[in-house]
């Protein structure tokens, strides 16, 4: 009986999330804004500090330290364990109980603040919300893990945009609400993604089938990862030396007006990319954020912390290059076999990583014995030599354009095709025998007009919430043609499928 119960108190959860989903397919990655306006809340506001009366820079330090090598943690666990923790997050009972943690710990966190902010009912919140929210963003993840490039930069910027939204709402209402609102956020965030499906995201043995056009250049991820860890440590160490230099107030007064710059940033990639360009080139603003993390790395040791507002370009930079990494995780995720789970938790750790050692790091110098100033600029020199290094050799713009034009990406598809016939002419070849292997499939399985469009979405690779955009309808009638293509065809993946095109194609050279 219970059993029973719970059955149809799961189902009627799906079909609540089903329903949501037709009426407002793009409420889910909202998600991202709700995540990233709880950091920028934390990090670069006094909503905590403001309702528990402190006034010391030090219990915010500690709370990032100890919440962000919490979440760098699970996320690496994630990484190695992708396959069960792409199990768990497809269950949305898992993604809420992380999420009621996530909030939970928050409170706990003011709460600790205000009693004995060195107590254990303190850092239990740090180390808590860390783990919690490092299990949302990647269920987050898997939700943009199945979006073209062009797609993700929008939705990426317009999920910035809503945070940014969501930060000037809880700065300026009454403390105690503005708490409320923190507090719930990861709990509002894993609520937008119940109306995703698990099985609407290829997970990493379906995208195996894929061809290998769509497969990475060689060790491209790992790059990736090592250019996102030094990023993260220049761009958290300039912003870390600045904030350790000022006190608690002025770091609240810098986050309001950065988090401002950051809403116009998001505001013109959105249009930039939506509006003005139907083929963005993502790639065109890796150099000048590379460029932009340089200068911002010399403001506190030139300024000697003295300077109003010089925490702003740094922590302006470093929010753009998450959106820059986001979309370029979504990419990866969407266009190659790997796991949704294992891209985003390499990059997210990644990440995480970098800004801890980079506050650490600005922390030790401006606390330590001798001259702050000399420290911080020697120890500037090195981190731009780092990023020098990494601009120009671990992941320079040429591996990107690679990355793009191997896995089909929209931002960069080369000119070497264009120019070339022979090439053109060995591309429509290849496509022209796909296509008459699915054509051909398609009469003998004697599928509707609408199920012939979704077969050759479905030859290519796209998810079910691709063709549902696509071809304008909901995601559930996609889904019901998809399973009417494979019933018809006798096939039951989407890997049968392509091995059963594959054939006819190779049937068709022989």
């Amino acid at each position: 009986m219970q059993t029973e119960s719970a059955g149809r108190e799961s189902r009627g959860v799906r079909d609540l999330a089903r329903e949501v989903e037709e009426q407002w397919p793009s409420l889910k990655y909202l998600s991202l804004g709700c995540y990233y306006a709880w950091i920028f809340l934390c990090y670069n506001s006094q909503v905590l500090e403001a309702w528990a009366g402190v006034e010391s820079f030090v219990p915010k330090f500690s709370m990032y330290i100890s919440s962000t090598i919490a979440l760098a943690v699970t996320l690496m666990l994630a990484a190695v364990l992708y396959r069960r923790f792409e199990r768990l997050l497809e269950r949305r009972r898992f993604v809420l109980l992380a999420a009621f943690v996530a909030s939970l710990a928050t409170a706990a966190l003011a709460y600790g603040l205000q009693s004995d902010p060195e107590g254990p009912v303190y850092y239990a919140g740090c180390v808590l919300t860390g783990v919690g929210t490092a299990l949302i963003a990647l269920r987050i993840g898997m939700i943009y893990g199945s979006l073209s490039g062009r797609k993700a930069l929008m939705l990426t910027s317009m999920s910035f945009l809503f945070a940014t939204m969501i930060y000037f709402v809880c700065v300026g209402v009454p403390a105690v609400l503005g708490l409320d609102i923190l507090t719930l956020l990861p709990l509002i965030a894993a609520v937008l993604t119940l109306s995703f499906a698990g099985d609407g995201q290829r997970g990493a043995a379906e995208k195996a089938g894929e061809s290998a056009a769509h497969h990475l250049p060689r060790s491209f991820l790992t790059r990736l990862v090592l250019a996102i860890i030094v990023f993260s440590l220049a761009a958290s160490f300039a912003s870390g030396g600045a904030h350790s230099a000022v006190g608690l107030s002025s770091v609240s007064d810098d986050g309001a007006l950065a988090m401002f710059l950051i809403g116009l940033v998001a505001i013109a990639v959105f249009i930039v990319s939506g509006v003005f360009s139907d083929r963005f080139d993502l790639v065109r603003l890796y150099y000048p954020l590379i460029l932009l993390a340089s200068i911002s790395l010399f403001v506190v040791p030139v300024t000697g912390g003295h300077l109003e507002g010089h925490g702003l370009l740094p922590t302006v930079v470093y929010d753009a290059f998450i959106m820059f990494v986001w979309v370029l995780l979504s990419h990866v995720s969407d266009r190659t076999q790997l796991s949704a789970v294992q891209v985003f938790a390499w990059g997210r750790g990644a990440s995480a990583l970098g800004t801890t050692a980079g506050n650490v790091l600005a922390m030790e110098i401006q606390s330590g014995s001798g001259d702050p100033t000399n420290m911080m600029v020697v120890a500037s020199v090195a981190l731009l030599l780092a990023l020098a290094a990494t601009a120009m050799v671990v992941l320079k713009e040429g591996a990107l354009d690679d990355m793009f034009a191997k896995t089909g990406g929209d931002s960069a598809q080369g000119f070497s095709a264009l120019l070339d016939p022979f090439a053109q002419d060995a591309a429509l070849a290849a496509r022209g025998s796909w296509m008459r292997s699915c054509e051909e499939l398609a009469d003998e399985a004697r599928l509707s007009k609408r199920e012939r469009e979704v077969l050759v979405l479905l030859s290519k690779g796209r998810t079910i919430e691709f063709i549902a955009d696509d071809l304008g309808i909901s995601f559930n009638t996609s889904k019901s043609h998809v399973r009417h293509v494979y019933e018809k065809t006798g096939v039951h993946t989407r890997q049968e499928l392509l091995s059963h095109i594959e054939t006819r194609r190779n049937a068709m050279r022989a």
